[in-house]
């Protein structure tokens, strides 16, 4: 019975450190550089994408390169206001994730990402990554953002990327990583009789089966 204990207690262990594992929701990598039609939105497939899919919009008159090879690289571009980008999540977002992106600098503009949940450009107050006027044009990775409650993109499947500011934006190696002990699992624990803590580390009955891992002590479930 002992050792029956100790390897249920083991895997719910093992479970627990997954659970704390950071996974990626979301990941785009262009491979080749494409043009998206005029007045189309377009699926990417000249592209690494995980967690999701990617679609380009453009709305100019005439085609335009939506994907193209930037400072030796190939590159997602945002060419001006009506051209961006839409991306559809596998699993929606949560408060916590945290979005990352590769961007090309330069030094007569200042660039940066907005993200918004609708397909018109957000304003200056929603989601957004900035990045600094840069000493040089090179490839830098930007700073991460991570999405909040009060966003609405939180608890959205899909999201808009457009340009924040200058007349061109490039950017790859587009991801969105989830720390998994914000989101703790809940675990079904076969020794009912071992002891099962509240939040405030107080010992409750354990009765039920829905209990969690937290600090390494088995909780209920809220």
């Amino acid at each position: 019975m002992r050792m029956k204990k100790f390897f249920t207690l083991f895997a719910v262990a093992a479970l627990a450190v997954s659970a704390y594992a950071q996974t990626t929701v979301f990941s785009a990598t262009p491979t080749q550089a494409w043009d998206a039609p005029a007045g189309a939105e377009t699926q990417i497939t000249d592209a690494t994408i995980t967690g999701g899919q990617m679609f380009a919009i453009n709305q100019q008159e005439a085609e335009k390169a939506m994907i193209k090879n930037q400072g030796g690289e190939v590159a997602f571009q945002c060419t001006n206001n009506n051209t961006f980008f839409k991306v559809v999540l596998t699993e929606a977002l949560q408060a916590g994730d945290v979005i990352s992106a590769r961007m090309q600098s330069r030094t007569d503009t200042d660039l940066g990402l907005f993200f918004g949940a609708t397909d018109s450009r957000p304003g200056s107050t929603t989601t957004s990554i900035i990045l600094l006027t840069a000493e040089q044009q090179a490839w830098v990775e930007t700073p991460t953002y991570t999405v909040k409650a009060e966003d609405d993109i939180c608890g959205q499947s899909t999201f808009y990327i457009f340009r924040a500011t200058g007349k061109s934006t490039y950017f790859n190696t587009f991801a969105i990583t989830r720390d998994g002990s914000t989101n703790i699992q809940a675990l079904s624990v076969a020794d009912e009789n071992a002891p099962v803590y509240n939040l405030l580390g107080q010992k409750v009955d354990a009765s039920f089966k829905g209990i969690v891992i937290k600090n390494g002590k088995k909780m209920l479930q809220k």
